[in-house]
């Protein structure tokens, strides 16, 4: 008799879970992927944040594996999209909260079936809020082993972001080589400066390039309206950057803000203008001193390319004088002032090349690409 009992139990069971399918559409979801495009990325933290806090039916399977769980019955509340709020519920307890976060990093760029194009619309300069990357307290040119640190702006006092719950993006860069060391500190974001967000941000673990997915968001549909800082980016410049950046040379560093999504109270998609920033990383060699190179400084160089030696004429006092290999190793030579402004230099034991003449000025640095034949 027990034992008809416990089949029956189980047949009751099997046929209440059957039912609970039939009402939720026989859905299935994949833990992490909160907006159900195929990949868990840190826009599911969006969907995640404005459901903050929000209590539903609990899944029967856990977030043990990235596999497709099956929602037995559908929460009461959706997405403005049409998506249900169980699709937020990452670990499947019944209730949106920090759990669901960590389930996301857990899973990070995992992937599944045919993926969606992100739905985004991208701003228009002048008409839009901007996010942009700050360089404007930048007074140290950049050369090996420079810390710089960049502002990320969303909004600006003229353009204020309005009823903003919460945003995400990627950042990119051109040229990874450069960089030794980054990071981003969004601490201090006016964003959450009530305490009532969170922060996400995942550093590509690939070292040939720069990638950092973000993410800043509102626990529940609580906007706020602002403009300033939501983030500082920390950039470390490589300490030798030796075949990288030809002596005396520079090289223009990129830094992107890409894809920007950002949602309002209502979970409605608001445009965002976005800006990128250009940096001149300069050679080791190629700045002696705190002085950007002058265009108001002129060289003369006689003859060029050079057998032997060579009369250089400037426009302004010759304070010091060096020549550079294209490894930005200094090299040798004889020198013979014949005034503050003219010298003779003897380069006959160089070896055939291209060689870098570095002059200093009370104006500034001059530069001359010197070729021995």
């Amino acid at each position: 008799m027990q034992r008809f009992m416990n089949k029956l139990n189980i047949f009751l069971i099997t046929l209440a879970l059957l039912g609970c399918a039939r009402l939720a559409g026989a859905q299935t979801l994949y833990p992490g992927d909160a907006d159900d495009n195929g990949e868990v990325n840190q826009y599911d933290l969006l969907y995640i944040g404005y459901a903050y806090g929000t209590v539903g039916p609990i899944r029967l399977e856990d977030d043990a594996e990235f596999s497709a769980q099956a929602i037995p019955l559908l929460w009461t509340q959706t997405f403005p999209n049409g998506l249900n709020y169980a699709y937020a519920d990452a670990n499947g307890n019944g209730v949106v909260d920090f759990l669901d976060i960590l389930t996301v990093g857990t899973h990070y760029g995992q992937t599944h079936g045919d993926l969606q194009p992100l739905d985004y619309f991208a701003g228009i300069e002048g008409l839009d809020p901007v996010a942009t990357i700050d360089g404007s307290q930048l007074t140290d040119p950049i050369t090996s082993g420079s810390t710089i640190q960049l502002p990320i702006l969303l909004g600006s006092p003229g353009m204020p972001a309005t009823d903003v719950n919460g945003v995400a993006f990627s950042l990119r860069c051109n040229h990874p080589e450069l960089i030794q060391d980054i990071s981003l500190d969004m601490s201090n974001s006016w964003i959450g400066n009530d305490a009532n967000a969170f922060h996400f941000v995942s550093f590509s673990d690939n070292p040939l390039q720069i990638e950092a997915d973000v993410a800043l968001t509102r626990f529940g549909s609580s906007a706020v309206s602002g403009s300033g800082s939501i983030g500082v980016l920390s950039i470390v410049i490589e300490d030798n950057l030796v075949g990288f950046i030809p002596a005396g040379d520079s090289l223009e560093l990129t830094v992107v803000i890409d894809t920007v999504i950002m949602m309002s109270s209502t979970f409605g998609a608001i445009p965002v203008f976005s800006a990128p920033i250009q940096l001149m990383v300069y050679h080791q060699n190629a700045l002696p001193s705190p002085a950007l190179p002058s265009p108001d400084v002129s060289l003369h160089v006689f003859p060029n390319p050079i057998n032997a030696a060579i009369q250089i004429t400037c426009t302004e006092k010759i304070e010091h004088l060096a020549v550079c290999n294209q490894l930005g190793q200094d090299v040798p030579f004889g020198l013979q002032a014949t005034s503050e402004r003219q010298v003779r230099l003897d380069v006959e034991a160089l070896p055939a090349g291209i060689y870098w003449l570095r002059v200093q000025t009370p104006r500034g640095i001059a530069m001359e690409q010197l070729v021995k034949e």
